[in-house]
């Protein structure tokens, strides 16, 4: 009986080390080059950039992305964008956006096997306050290798969706 119950406490102490990892997204970490046949245009830059980015659109060369993703945040590097950091608590931080003229609020989080990150972007000079709603979902495919990053851009004037699809080098 004392073996048994020895045997059951085990299992109970294994099980309870085990669940923090069970409870982790998958881990994004990882170069993904974007596969321009599958994704929508590039999306990006949606607004004047003091720097010289990428072209926008569907074809062009392949853009890499570089992924490091830790238990607590998202740092993401793309040569199309500015370099982020994400925190992964679920709570709004406000920082610069990208043009560096206004503050943006960035909320992120793991649910599931995504990663969801909202931000309310400000039109800078607009009376009542109007504001962007940028929502994107980054999700694994099951074996890990293929990124997809779907985007619902709201503004008062039109929603705009698009998807992103990234293959693991």
């Amino acid at each position: 009986m004392k073996k048994q119950v020895m045997i059951g406490q085990i299992v109970v102490t294994l099980g309870l080390a085990l669940f923090p990892a069970l409870a982790m997204a998958a881990d994004f970490s990882g170069t993904y080059v974007r596969d321009a046949k599958a994704s929508d245009p590039n999306p990006f830059p949606v607004y004047w950039m003091p720097r010289n980015p990428p072209a926008a659109g569907g074809g062009g060369g392949a853009t890499e992305i570089v992924l490091q993703q830790s238990a607590s945040s998202l740092k993401i590097t793309d040569p199309a964008r500015i370099a982020r950091n994400l925190q992964l608590d679920g709570k709004p931080h406000v920082e610069n956006a990208e043009t560096g003229m206004v503050k943006q609020t960035i909320t992120a989080s793991v649910q599931g096997d995504s990663i969801v990150v909202a931000t309310v972007l400000p039109y800078a000079g607009l009376p009542g306050g109007v504001v962007t709603n940028v929502n994107d979902t980054w999700s694994l495919s099951a074996d890990g290798k293929t990124l997809t990053v779907s985007t619902v851009r709201s503004t008062p004037a039109l929603n705009q969706t698009s998807k992103q699809v990234f293959t693991k080098r």
